[in-house]
């Protein structure tokens, strides 16, 4: 039949097939793998939701706040001992206001820079305000205007630098500053190696602004508020769960339920097993923070549903109302986006005004006078605005010195590899279909699609020889389809070569779609990759797992196929950890050759800007006192390691 009479339109392509195949098993591409995860979360949301309303009673949520109180300090990770010290470095006086910057630490060699806002005409002890910025490059310096207005009627407040931000900001290799949020997650994302979150970091540093508050002589400690936006809103929920000193909490453009819409943010927000432990807002806010007062800043287009913030709010207050105190629970939405505007900051304030000055009613200044505006240098308080520049050490260093003493020195390889195999059952009589065949110059080949599990079905090319000497699994973080010499190699050698997407990779890689609503770009430590990872870890799964647990759904696969052979996986960058964990868990792997493999995790904790995926982590692994070299000592079977010019493995992967 000539060429020209082919309807070339109507002849399916495997790729085309393997997507029909995806929708109608009621998922689809190229969202299918972090839907995976969010259908796993809004599971256990719904599991925990049964589990609060079933505390119907004012002892039942005694004994649930108690409960919840351990588990949240478990989730954050051991708090060192507190060491708050200050150190003060000059003073700004305005007509009504004076402003002090300072140096305080939250523990040993962690230190923030910091400013005080305080009246400058004080009768009686004032109540304070905490006031955590936002996600900004600026830092405090961004959010001065509101500590500003908080002094000028009358509360005294604190202002400090996130880490990342501000005179905390951190600058890569060409000295450029990485944006906020990229550089939490370089110090967030290998802080679960040693079983930490970076919220450990935040909550601590505001309970020790607190504690710098308390020590003012011109403070009333017993009245002590919060509130912030964004990130800030965030803490003003995480860090009054904690820190029961801080009285009455206002968050702004931040309370969400993880109920319906679920989205992995920066690490400080992101918590293994977060969903089905309870952590997040809806319980923080009904069981610690209930009965003191509480009043939600919400927006009807913030970047999450405004029908998250309302269940969460419905939530809470049912609790406040078991418990006898529904008027300190309250909430405004105003119609705008990601906003804590001026007006509704006034709304903030008549509620601090309320319950931690006993005057709902008192006038306000609703604007800085023009004789306490401060430029924005005049708040800085470190050399060339950059405490590093100093000489202080950075956050990476900081946790490095409390993780080694958390990699503890008594190694349990056993009882890691018992859990290890519990959480990577290998698959049996996996699903799969026939895409369609080609032949590869010998032999012949098959594309097709196999299902690990329900929710998941992920492609996978096929390449059997004439002969066979044996299966071989190739694994690696590219599209499949992406260097053919490679299977191709190994099927001259007489393989039957199976190479598959694996989740989150080639052809089942999550969509770039995170809202750019900062206008910063994507880099290597966020995007599609790292959200991914996060999502896995807040349901309480090692993405690593899963995807080895994938490749061994496909040995099964090849098993069917080929019956009694000799197994062999060969991995490469992130797919050689998962490799490394396929073969740990499965026996039937014979050999193991693993390819441009991170070398120690142990590594990544110690490099300041580790140039290195989070995908391939494993949550408290270096708890267990064990590192690559001890999994790569543990497996029994034939094992070759290639280096990337066949010299030593990496220590940290290439960009």
């Amino acid at each position: 039949m000539p060429l020209s009479t082919l309807d070339f339109m109507r002849i399916p392509s495997p790729i085309a097939r393997f997507r029909d195949l995806v929708q109608e098993q009621g998922m689809g591409l190229p969202g299918m793998a972090p839907a995976y995860y969010q259908a796993l979360a809004i599971r256990q949301a719904e599991e925990r939701e049964r589990v609060r309303r079933a505390v119907e009673t004012p002892a039942a949520w005694q004994a649930e706040r108690e409960r919840f109180r351990r588990v949240y300090q478990e989730t954050l990770g051991p708090f060192p001992p507190a060491q708050v010290e200050v150190v003060h470095r000059g003073t700004i006086e305005k007509r009504d206001i004076i402003i002090h910057k300072i140096l305080f630490s939250s523990f040993k060699d962690n230190w923030v820079p910091a400013n005080i806002f305080l009246p400058k005409k004080i009768t009686n002890r004032v109540p304070a305000v905490v006031t955590p910025c936002g996600h900004s490059n600026a830092g405090k310096i961004g959010y001065a205007q509101r500590a500003l207005l908080l002094a000028q009627n009358g509360h005294a407040a604190i202002t400090w630098d996130w880490i990342g931000m501000g005179e905390r900001h951190l600058t890569h290799h060409d000295r450029a500053p990485y944006a906020c949020s990229t550089y939490h997650n370089i110090v967030g994302d290998r802080m679960p190696l040693a079983g930490y979150h970076l919220a450990w970091f935040m909550v601590q540093e505001t309970m020790a602004a607190v504690t710098v508050l308390q020590g003012l002589p011109e403070i009333d400690s017993e009245r002590i508020g919060i509130t912030g936006s964004s990130g800030g809103g965030w803490l003003s929920v995480y860090a009054p769960a904690m820190d029961e000193r801080i009285k009455v909490a206002v968050p702004a453009a931040a309370v969400s339920s993880l109920r319906h819409h679920i989205q992995a943010d920066d690490a400080e927000q992101v918590h293994f097993d977060m969903q089905r432990r309870g952590v997040h807002h809806p319980d923080l806010m009904g069981f610690l923070i209930c009965p003191r007062p509480l009043f939600i800043v919400a927006n009807s287009h913030d970047i999450w549903h405004i029908e998250s913030t309302e269940y969460a709010m419905g939530e809470a207050a049912r609790l406040y109302e078991l418990m006898g105190v529904r008027e300190r629970i309250g909430m405004r939405t105003w119609d705008r986006g990601h906003n804590y505007d001026e007006d509704q900051f006034l709304v903030g304030m008549q509620w601090l005004n309320r319950w931690l000055r006993d005057a709902p009613d008192a006038p306000i200044d609703t604007h800085v006078a023009p004789e306490n505006e401060v430029r924005m240098d005049e708040l800085v308080v470190c050399r060339d605005e950059s405490l590093f520049a100093e000489g202080y050490r950075t956050p990476s260093n900081v946790f490095r010195d409390i993780a080694r003493q958390e990699i503890g020195p008594s190694q349990d390889l056993a009882g890691f590899l018992t859990q290890l195999k519990a959480s990577i059952t290998p698959p049996q009589n996996v699903t799969w279909h026939e895409l369609d065949r080609f032949v590869p110059g010998t032999g012949n080949g098959k594309r097709i699609c196999f299902q690990p599990e329900e929710g998941m079905l992920l492609p996978a090319e096929v390449m059997i020889p004439d002969e066979v000497k044996g299966i071989l699994l190739l694994v690696d973080e590219c599209d499949r389809r992406e260097d053919l010499d490679w299977q191709l190699r190994c099927l001259h050698e007489g393989y039957a070569v199976f190479r598959p997407d694996l989740r989150g990779w080639g052809e089942t890689s999550p969509p770039e779609d995170y809202a750019d609503w900062e206008g910063w770009s994507r880099s290597f430590y966020d995007g599609r990759w790292r959200n991914l990872y996060a999502l896995a870890l807040m349901t309480g799964r090692n993405l690593v797992f899963d995807r080895a647990r994938d490749l061994l759904a496909l040995l099964d696969v090849a098993l069917q196929l080929l019956p009694g052979q000799k197994i062999t996986v060969w991995g490469r960058r992130q797919g050689a950890l998962t490799a490394l964990y396929a073969a740990l868990a499965d026996e039937r792997i014979a050999q193991l050759k693993l390819e441009q493999c991170l070398a120690s995790y142990r590594d990544v904790m110690e490099e300041d800007l580790p140039i290195y995926r989070a995908e391939g982590n494993v949550f408290g692994l270096l708890r267990w006192g064990i590192d690559i070299s001890d999994l790569l000592a543990a497996y029994s079977g034939k094992l070759t390691v290639l280096a990337d010019r066949d010299t030593v493995i990496d220590t940290l992967m290439p960009p």
